[in-house]
């Protein structure tokens, strides 16, 4: 068991405390621990504790009506990054261009979207997406005059002519997002789902994106993970499949045709939304969808992704899942 939590036997009772000890989930049938014999799991991995979740995604039971077919699984090309020189070099050198990008109007522009969403009510969040939508337009109205001048490449030389406009970028998007994922209405998932579609379209799109003027608004993992929030605290109908199909969204952008995206790789926290969302659905099948996403996070953890090691949240989902489900068995498998 992951990180610090209790560790239960078959009866229930509470055997002892288990801490991380930088184990690894080895594939042995089920998903297990592994002791690298420097830090403090107090409790033997014997038979007096309850087996962790199965790696496999079809049922070894003759009944195979919960099969998950082969084509939903995740693809995701696991990723180690060796912090040489030459990386280190390159990272700082891409941190310097984008801060050189982002100008003093914008970072104050961001630092207040930051505080705003930070509530938890019902109006912050279209304030905060008007101020937003306001922005980008001047911001548009600028490029438009800046092309109509003859300049080829207005963003990159934007500092130089006017360092008080604001040009929305990744976080500031991210910050109207995440109004929304706090916000109290209905509607909140759409509207954050909406401004993320807005991203993906200015930097996605031939027609906008010409010598990259829209490269500051591409969405990561942040960007993502917030929206999968708010889908996660929606009660609306389907929201559980909108998050499910945006961690596969992630994926795609992350597995690009140009080479892996790192800022776009899910990590543990956009597996715990999904399940979360999936397992407080209540559709059908829900603790069944939300295991093969913790089966997911194993299968990928031991291919080499340290970002995905399911914690106590993970499990306390699916077990809630199992508990509330109304299916024959369900007791069991929670």
């Amino acid at each position: 068991v992951p990180s610090s939590c209790d560790a239960f036997s078959t009866s229930g009772r509470r055997v002892s405390s288990v801490t991380n000890g930088g184990g690894r989930f080895r594939s042995e049938g089920v998903i297990r621990m592994v002791d690298d014999g420097d830090a403090g799991i107090n409790v033997p991995l014997d038979d007096t504790l309850l087996p962790p979740p199965t790696i496999t995604t079809i049922d070894d039971d003759e009944d195979n009506s919960q099969t998950t077919p082969p084509n939903t699984v995740f693809t995701a090309t696991p990723v180690t990054i060796t912090p040489t020189s030459k990386f280190i070099a390159a990272t700082t050198a891409t941190s310097k261009r984008n801060q050189t990008k982002v100008n003093s109007a914008t970072l104050r522009f961001n630092n207040r979207l930051n505080q705003l969403a930070k509530n938890w009510d019902d109006s912050t969040a279209p304030k905060v997406e008007a101020l937003l939508l306001d922005a980008l337009d001047k911001y548009q109205l600028y490029l438009k005059e800046d092309e109509q001048e003859g300049t080829s490449s207005p963003s990159s030389e934007y500092t130089k002519k006017n360092n008080n406009m604001i040009i929305p970028n990744t976080i500031s998007f991210t910050n109207a997002i995440t109004a929304w994922a706090r916000c109290t209405r209905k509607d909140s998932a759409k509207h954050a789902q909406a401004l993320l579609d807005q991203m993906l379209h200015l930097y996605s799109s031939p027609k906008h994106n010409i010598d990259g003027k829209w490269d500051h608004v591409k969405p990561n993992k942040i960007s993502y993970n917030s929206v999968i929030t708010a889908w996660a605290r929606s009660n609306e109908r389907g929201s559980a499949r909108k998050a499910e199909e945006l961690l596969r969204n992630m994926y795609d952008f992350y597995n690009n045709d140009s080479g892996l995206d790192i800022n776009c790789k899910p990590d543990a926290r956009s597996f715990n939304a999904v399940i979360n969302a999936v397992a407080r659905s209540r559709d059908k099948n829900c603790a069944d969808r939300a295991k093969f996403l913790l089966d997911e996070m194993g299968r990928l953890y031991n291919e080499g992704d340290d970002d995905l090691l399911p914690d106590a949240l993970t499990f306390g989902a699916i077990i809630n899942a199992y508990a509330n489900s109304l299916e024959a068995g369900a007791s069991d498998k929670a």
